[in-house]
């Protein structure tokens, strides 16, 4: 007959291994964690852009439908307007563009009102044109030149936060809609 013995201890060759896998558990754990944070910052990064475009787009089609008329702003003349717009009245919206972001500045009576900020990275391109007397458009782009060309296979290609935006609106539409009714209208 067999006699059971009883172990009390662990071989120190059973803790290396045990302590071996632990290590090995841990590191690709702490590999994963990290990979997991940066794919979370890129995409706040793209949520953050495309929320920023968003909210201007919403603004300037806004703005724009209001306007009684609209100007590109000179942008050589330190403050950086590139979009004027007169509401009627004392009421008046620019817009105006940095390297990081775009700021609407809404004036009443010749003082600021209203301050609201546009954040994107610096490789955004923000552009206001004008069209035609009527059709002013918004267009936020990020360029394929923002990668620098000397560097193809620099890191910094995965962090561009790509943004497109393409806002058409007209000058004033809104005040077709709310033209007042011409005496012969209301008779009827």
């Amino acid at each position: 007959m067999k006699t059971l013995r009883l172990r009390y201890a662990v071989s120190l060759v059973e803790l290396l291994i045990t302590m071996s896998a632990c290590t090995g558990i841990l590191t690709l754990s702490a590999g994963l964690l990290h990979r997991t944070m940066q794919v979370g910052g890129k995409s706040r990064a793209f949520i953050d852009g495309e929320r920023s475009a968003l909210r201007l787009a919403n603004a300037f089609r806004h703005d724009v439908h209001q306007a009684a008329d609209a100007a590109n702003g000179d942008a050589n003349e330190g403050k950086g307007t590139i979009l004027h717009l007169n509401l009627g009245g004392d009421h008046v919206v620019e817009y105006r563009h940095t390297a990081d972001k775009v700021t609407r500045v809404l004036f009443e009576n010749g003082q600021v009102r209203a301050r609201e900020e546009f954040a994107f990275p610096s490789t955004v391109d923000v552009t206001i044109q004008q069209e035609s007397p009527q059709l002013v458009v918004l267009s936020i782009t990020t360029p394929l030149e923002a990668v620098s060309a000397d560097q193809p296979t620099s890191p910094s290609i995965a962090y561009i936060t790509p943004v497109s935006c393409h806002v058409e609106a007209v000058v004033g539409r809104d005040h077709w809609f709310t033209a007042p009714a011409t005496d012969g209208e209301e008779a009827q």
